[in-house]
């Protein structure tokens, strides 16, 4: 949100920020014409990472991984990133 803020000021874009490009398609119909898979892809603009996923817990997880939200990852200049915490100091899940 702060770097959507960001652009609409007129500021530079966080050095922080991540983009990806998500792409979903779907394979097969079933007779009734109900669709049988729903396959995607999503990929890390800056570092090229792609995934290939069939279901949306993948997506989460991978944004997590290289965007350093999880707990205990060190991105990359060893700059340590902590998830968002509450007011009361609790990691925010």
């Amino acid at each position: 949100m702060l770097a959507e803020c960001s652009l609409l000021q007129g500021g530079d874009v966080q050095s922080d920020t991540h983009s990806f490009i998500v792409r979903i398609w779907y394979e097969g119909l079933e007779s009734d014409g109900t669709i049988k898979t729903w396959r995607g892809s999503i990929e890390h603009v800056g570092n090229g990472q792609r995934l290939h996923f069939t279901d949306l817990e993948r997506v989460v997880n991978f944004i997590q991984e290289q965007a350093w939200l999880k707990r205990g990852i060190v991105a990359p200049g060893g700059v340590r990133k902590e998830p968002d915490t509450n007011e009361q100091g609790v990691p925010a899940d």
